[in-house]
């Protein structure tokens, strides 16, 4: 593990490897189209892979909904170990649910990536250490992973640099992007938002803040109809690459990519693979935070104005779903999009983030009316 140090060399050495990255990503995605086609299977139904709802009442409740949560552990022992040091140790959770309060015994670790270097509240890895038939967890397995604020880590926050306010609003956003995600009923996690109150040993009450749980992979892949697998992905559905590319392109998140070797497989950035019964390999997205909706001076995404990003989309469209038998996709968006507009309208999102939230929505919903009614069948529902 590189830890970074915050200074003039560490920081364009790091700009340095994200750039290297992303012209790979796009290169290599260019030419998984001409030279990996017989690993890309096609498909016969191109609309988004099918998932049933979850039956956990935790990922039932409504998207407002926030469940008091408290963690008590060493917080200061947590945040402050080195990643290739991390090993769980031991915590409390407790929350609060129709009046009652329930505390679970659990073992704990700090998990991420960018966010475990630049983050002061980092995203935690949460082991139960007893049952959980009798609570909201049930159903979901020995471990769970919560999402957090973040928060200004001293000044050192050159990647995620932000007010608390802005931190606090990211972490929202992604929660509501996630959330409309799931409106599509395809291949995403499921997340419900709490209200983390962060306590030391010593019964001290750190910080109390926005953050959100989200759903063990293995169930995501249980109500698909998929696995989870360590195995090998050797072939893609076409379909589902081309999905996660108009989600990803949909929300502006340009903070991904996937690549092929004979090593390893059909592996990713902020991607995880799936498999059918048949071996055939569906995309899980996740970590949508850089998305340039939410976090438009990102470096990544800075570059581009909003009227850039809409080209993008346009373009990506015009790629990838110009045969009218590939528009089921598209439509569903563009169906949801009221929906996705009144859940954005009623968040817990500040003024600014709403106002450049449904700025997005109402243009891409133009894009993509634009883009269907060129074709009768579509043309036929939009009027």
């Amino acid at each position: 593990m590189i830890y970074f140090v915050v200074n003039k060399h560490s920081k364009n050495l790091f700009l340095f490897v994200f750039i290297v990255c992303t012209f790979i990503s796009r290169a290599q995605d260019d030419g998984l189209e001409t030279n990996l086609d017989s690993l890309i299977l096609p498909s016969q139904n191109y609309s988004f892979h099918d998932c049933s709802k979850s039956k956990v009442t935790l990922f039932n409740m409504p998207v407002n909904s926030i469940l008091d949560v408290e963690i008590k552990t060493d917080f200061e022992k947590l945040f402050q170990t080195k990643k290739s040091e991390q090993s769980r140790i031991e915590g409390l959770l407790s929350y609060t649910y129709k009046g009652k309060k329930v505390r679970l015994p659990i073992k704990i670790k700090a998990r991420g990536n960018t966010r475990f270097t630049f983050c002061k509240y980092k995203p935690l890895d949460i082991k139960f250490s007893s049952s959980t038939d009798s609570t909201l967890f049930k159903g979901l397995g020995e471990k769970i992973e919560i999402t957090t604020h973040c928060g200004d880590m001293e000044g050192q926050q050159w990647v995620l640099k932000g007010s608390e306010t802005e931190h606090v609003n990211r972490l929202l956003a992604e929660y509501y992007i996630n959330s409309m995600l799931e409106m599509l009923g395809t291949v995403t996690s499921s997340v419900s938002l709490c209200k983390l109150k962060y306590i030391s040993n010593e019964d001290s009450v750190l910080t109390e803040q926005f953050a959100f749980i989200v759903e063990p992979d293995e169930i995501v892949a249980e109500r698909c109809e998929l696995i989870k697998t360590k195995e090998q992905v050797q072939y893609l559905s076409e379909s589902a690459l081309m999905t996660v590319k108009l989600i990803n392109s949909f929300i502006a998140n340009y903070d991904w990519h996937y690549e092929y070797s004979d090593s390893s497989g059909w592996i990713g950035h902020n991607i995880k693979f799936l498999k059918s019964e048949n071996d055939l390999g569906y995309i899980l997205p996740y970590d949508f935070d850089m998305n340039a909706i939410a976090y438009p001076d990102y470096w990544k995404n800075s570059s581009e104005s909003f009227d850039e990003h809409c080209n993008l989309f346009e373009e990506m469209l015009s790629e990838y779903f110009s045969d009218k038998k590939k528009l089921q996709a598209p439509y569903k968006i563009l169906v949801n999009i009221p929906a996705m507009r009144n859940m954005i309208k009623k968040s817990y999102m500040n003024a600014d983030y709403k106002q450049r939230f449904i700025y997005w929505l109402d243009s891409y919903e133009f894009i993509l009316l634009n883009h269907l009614s060129k074709y009768r069948k579509y043309r036929k529902k939009l009027l």
